[in-house]
């Protein structure tokens, strides 16, 4: 059997503040059933260390591995559930029961954790950008799945205080008043809910410890192959982050809409020849790309890839346009120009492979290349004097260019294939990431 993860982790001098900020936004207290309806806010928690150690991982191949200083921020966390009570066997304590429909929100959480001096910059942004989000969408399932580990920790602190007195007091004072507010506003109640916080504190004692889950080892390489395509699904929720947000780590300005300068056009198409000269241009759509297919094969180490961008809009706020039909009747303008594309797909098949240090992953070509635009809508004015011609050119320039570009997107593709391992391979050259991907790869013998 094996594990499917496994982690040990030591700490040395951590420190955990803000859970006595707390606010107790609401409560119901059923004397009945001994249950507390409750909704708590913890407006900031932060969790610092001097120094971490960390070595696990995940289905025997996703390496856990971090050291250093470890510091993490969470902002504005929002607490839900039912907690039933019961008396201690020795009736000194009160205890938790279980906890009914709990749930939970975490705003942001900020990361500024040393994890191995190359890529950490990398991990505190997607941490910052995605985690919190992620858990907050998983809360439920996440609560279900710890809330029995939650108890168990809990109760260790509860178990330690004479509160059942407490208990006792509070169910006293309820039957004989009735202002419930000064039930919320009580010391009493707040001293209640401490203890019960106190508790998470105690997981620092139970941090080192690993826990195994098993599997069977027949499913361990298709367990690395959905873990890893679950990780490049992340990969691309946080590229299309980065695509409409930017990036501060990578020096990616926003990318959605996309302002450029200048971009000149070269289209040699036989029936009409165009140059044009474009400036400002702003252009929208393209963090609404749609992820059709993405595969990782680690037994070759390719990368099939499938995405298309719904649509595209831009526009220059000037254009200078030379040309000619038939390579006979000139074709010029000056002005404004937009333009539409829809349906625009790029498919293709990247291999990877290793760089010469042996320390990055680097792209080695791409096979199968193609992309399609079935849809271009141009509207330039002032071509050839603008008026009525306009009208024709720009029929005549969106035929001529979804022709061309359709009929010759091999050759394109192949063009822009090249470009693009050109011009990534120098940034991938600077991670040291061969190591998380040597590890995913099939051991020998397996298939």
């Amino acid at each position: 059997m094996a594990d499917i993860s496994h982690a040990v982790i030591n700490i040395k001098n951590g420190k955990i503040s803000g859970l006595g900020d707390f606010k107790l936004r609401s409560y119901n207290l059923t004397k009945s059933e001994m249950s507390i309806d409750l909704e708590i806010n913890i407006p900031h928690l932060e969790f610092v260390a001097e120094y971490y150690d960390l070595l696990g991982n995940v289905y025997e191949a996703l390496p856990l591995r971090g050291q250093g200083e470890l510091y993490f921020e969470v902002q504005n966390i929002m607490l839900w559930g039912k907690v039933y009570l019961k008396q201690s066997e020795n009736g000194e304590s009160f205890l938790v029961d279980r906890i009914e429909k709990p749930h939970f929100s975490i705003q942001r959480i900020i990361s500024r954790t040393q994890f191995d001096n190359n890529i950490d910059g990398i991990i505190s942004s997607m941490v910052e950008d995605l985690l919190a989000s992620y858990l907050t969408r998983f809360n439920s399932y996440l609560a279900e799945s710890y809330k029995e580990n939650l108890i168990q920790l809990l109760n260790v602190t509860c178990e330690k205080y004479d509160t059942w007195k407490l208990i006792t007091l509070i169910s006293n004072y309820l039957r004989t008043h009735s202002d419930s507010q000064w039930f919320v506003k009580s010391s009493r109640m707040k001293l209640f809910l401490v203890l019960m916080l106190c508790g998470l504190a105690a997981a620092a004692s139970t941090v080192g410890k690993p826990i195994p889950t098993d599997i069977d080892d027949e499913t361990s390489l298709e367990s690395r192959n959905l873990l890893v395509n679950a990780l490049i699904r992340q990969l691309i929720a946080y590229v299309r982050y980065v695509i409409n947000n930017g990036s501060s780590v990578f020096k990616i300005p926003v990318l959605d809409p996309l302002e450029l300068q200048h971009f000149h056009l070269d289209l040699p198409a036989g029936l009409i020849n165009l140059d044009i000269e474009l400036k400002n241009i702003l252009a929208t759509g393209l963090g609404a790309f749609v992820v059709h297919r993405s595969h990782l094969n680690l037994h070759d180490l390719s990368f099939d890839l499938d995405i298309s961008v719904p649509t595209i809009d831009a526009s220059a706020e000037h254009y200078d346009l030379t040309g000619d039909f038939f390579t006979a009747i000139p074709l010029y303008g000056k002005g404004s120009a937009t333009f539409k594309v829809d349906g625009f797909r790029v498919q293709g098949k990247l291999y990877l492979k290793q760089s010469d240090d042996g320390k990055s992953v680097l792209i080695d070509r791409i096979e199968s290349a193609s992309f399609a635009v079935p849809f271009f809508k141009s509207n330039i004015s002032g071509a050839i004097g603008g008026g009525d011609i306009d009208g024709i050119v720009n029929s005549m320039v969106e035929d001529v260019i979804v022709d061309y570009v359709n009929r010759f997107q091999g050759a394109i593709s192949d063009t822009a294939s090249r470009i693009l391992v050109d011009a990534a391979n120098p940034f991938l050259d600077q991670l040291d990431t061969w190591r998380y991907i040597s590890v995913l790869l099939p051991r020998q013998g397996q298939n």
